[in-house]
């Protein structure tokens, strides 16, 4: 009897030992961080490496030498080539495809060898949808084409504008979809400036998550003499209307090391998001700026 009682006590420690050490685990599981899909890393003017376990993919390199870029550890040069599955340009000016600095191993995404918007998928869950559009707002006189870049990529979507010339409507930005992170030039001059691209990031309110400003003048790149803001003064006109809408976060990088950048977390509900029916209206929108790390 004596046994008997003491086994059954044991039994019951056990099972309540093992429910307790259960519900540990789904205590920890809900407190996990959110899943990191992808992460992004500056090269500077418009170039981005975006790394995740399914595939690499760089757009639009450029020759650090023309560009004059001076002490920022930019690591564009021929002399190092940067390896990547996938190559995507928006457009052939030699700020933007310096092919030559990229060693590729799967695939170039051209912008003149398309002739249609469908998706193209280049394996599995990376899929790249390249829009049309133009480098200035009279159609390309001036400037020619530009592509935008749709990157749909372990379920989350990264889009990078290229150097578009124009402040679109909202009838074309709905091609979009829902946003995780747009990349979008803010440096005037031959592209839009600070309050065209406020413009759209208005627009898409209610359909993006982050956002990367570009293509900005830099006080000590010569070659970007040509452009009109510097990235401080596209903070200044986002801060002054969307006010407490934004969160300005900086991250910081080391292309030496391959530390830092920033990390794409994967959504939450995938379907409600990819059907754009998504507000984030009661969240704030990020606004990620790089500085190198010390």
């Amino acid at each position: 009897m004596k046994w008997g009682l003491l086994y059954i006590l044991n039994l019951i420690g056990t099972m309540a030992l093992s429910d307790f050490a259960h519900m540990d685990e789904k205590n920890d599981k809900s407190q996990e961080r959110p899943e990191c899909v992808a992460i992004v890393m500056p090269f500077g003017h418009s170039c981005f490496l975006i790394s995740s376990e399914i595939a690499s993919i760089i757009i639009d390199p450029f020759d650090i030498k023309k560009l004059e870029v001076g002490d920022l550890p930019y690591q564009i040069k021929s002399r190092k080539k940067l390896t990547t599955d996938y190559l995507l340009i928006s457009h052939n000016h030699s700020d933007h495809n310096f092919k030559e600095a990229i060693k590729v191993q799967k695939q170039t995404l051209e912008p003149d060898n398309f002739t249609d918007e469908k998706p193209v998928e280049l394996q599995k869950k990376l899929v790249v949808t390249r829009i049309a559009t133009f480098h200035d707002d009279k159609g390309g006189k001036l400037r020619g084409k530009n592509i935008i870049h749709i990157i749909d990529i372990n379920d989350v979507r990264i889009v990078h504008l290229g150097d578009l010339g124009f402040s679109p409507d909202e009838e074309f930005l709905q091609k979009l979809g829902y946003i995780d992170v747009l990349m979008i030039p803010v440096g005037g001059g031959s592209v839009i400036d600070s309050k065209s691209a406020l413009k759209i990031i208005m627009m898409l309110r209610k359909r993006i998550r982050t956002i990367i400003p570009m293509h900005y003048k830099i006080e000590n790149a010569k070659q970007t003499h040509y452009l009109t803001d510097e990235l401080k003064d596209f903070l200044s006109v986002v801060k002054k209307e969307m006010k407490a809408d934004i969160a300005v976060l900086n991250t910081s990088y080391c292309h030496c090391c391959g530390h830092g950048g920033f990390d794409v977390i994967k959504k939450q509900d995938t379907n409600e998001i990819n059907n754009g029916t998504q507000s984030t209206t009661s969240k704030k929108v990020n606004i990620i700026t790089f500085s190198k790390c010390k």
